[in-house]
């Protein structure tokens, strides 16, 4: 291999291994904003309802309709934002374990990634636990 190839080569090699770490923070960014969407929401929902039942003379009764409703909505926001959490990690898992061994001749090294018990996802059902929870106590 000629001087003009190993240079080729190692620009090819920089510009897939930038490529794979945009898209990595691409993705962690997007599950930022969806884990920082959903905790202002749920949040909201529990201050809201808090309010409502610690009012003297509350003007709307929580009752089981309104309870029903609100439960519903709660799932129709977590398990999807969960879903999305979810396919977002195990592509950043995928993309990190791929650039590992795209880059296992190179003088790189890893830290070993996603070893934390708690994700994004496990504190959003948490989260969306804790509003059922508020709303039906």
């Amino acid at each position: 291999m000629n001087d003009t190839e190993t240079k080729n080569a190692n620009f090819k090699a920089k510009f897939v291994r930038d490529a794979m770490l945009a898209e990595i923070v691409y993705r962690r960014e997007k599950m930022w904003k969806l884990f920082s969407w959903i905790n202002t929401l749920l949040t909201a929902i529990i201050g809201g309802v808090i309010a409502l039942k610690t009012r003297p003379n509350p003007p709307v009764n929580l009752e089981l309709n309104l309870r029903i409703a609100l439960t519903i909505a709660i799932v129709a926001l977590v398990l999807p934002t969960c879903s999305w959490l979810n396919y977002n990690w195990n592509k950043v898992r995928a993309i990190w374990d791929s650039l590992k061994s795209y880059s296992h001749n190179d003088q790189i090294n890893f830290v070993e990634f996603g070893k934390s018990p708690i994700r994004y996802i496990h504190a959003v059902a948490l989260l969306g636990v804790a509003t059922g929870l508020v709303i039906w106590l």
